[in-house]
């Protein structure tokens, strides 16, 4: 099997989905509208909290007592987050591949708490009867990474895919945003 290319870059979905959020509000005139009228001069900064959500970096909060919030869409502390709970939907539902983790108990069943080794920031919590669901959530994980990621077929596609991408790079012209 030919390795893929080296001159292609590794990419990120975060860095394209902070990318998106930003061509959405350019490019969408009533998005914008709409932004500005809810956020008013705040609305560069709104935009940055949901870009730096997307990335999880608690990095960027002053506010330690709202860390909880970026364990939701991309969290560092446990990897449980709805980024994982949609793409393992998605692609059970895609591949007909059955999940017995239920994201709509385990989010009933989250509280925001202090954290119990720093007491300062917040995070999201869950009771141990949770425990089996949580389990069920890796396990379609590794099935997913088994039988669909990680998959021979999938692997020797995704080398088809980038071969042709390379090899048509030098006929076609694309435009970024710096031209």
């Amino acid at each position: 099997m030919k390795k893929k290319d080296q001159s292609t870059v590794e990419w990120k979905h975060e860095d394209v989905s902070r990318m998106m959020i930003d061509y959405m509000i350019k490019e969408n005139g009533d998005l914008k509208a709409a932004f500005e009228l809810r956020f008013d001069k705040e609305t560069e900064r709104c935009t940055e909290f949901i870009k730096n959500l997307i990335d999880g970096n608690t990095k960027k909060s002053e506010d330690k007592a709202k860390y909880y919030m970026y364990e939701i869409v991309a969290n560092k502390r446990n990897e449980i987050d709805v980024d994982k709970m949609d793409y393992f939907a998605r692609d059970c539902h895609g591949l007909g591949m059955k999940s017995n983790f239920d994201h709509l108990r385990y989010i009933s069943q989250c509280r925001v708490m202090f954290s119990s080794d720093k007491p300062d920031e917040t995070t999201i919590a869950v009771r141990d009867k949770e425990e089996h669901n949580l389990y069920e959530l890796f396990h379609t994980r590794i099935g997913l990474f088994r039988r669909a990621y990680y998959h021979k077929v999938t692997k020797a596609v995704e080398l088809m895919f980038t071969d042709a991408l390379v090899n048509a790079n030098d006929h076609f012209l694309f435009q970024n945003n710096k031209g």
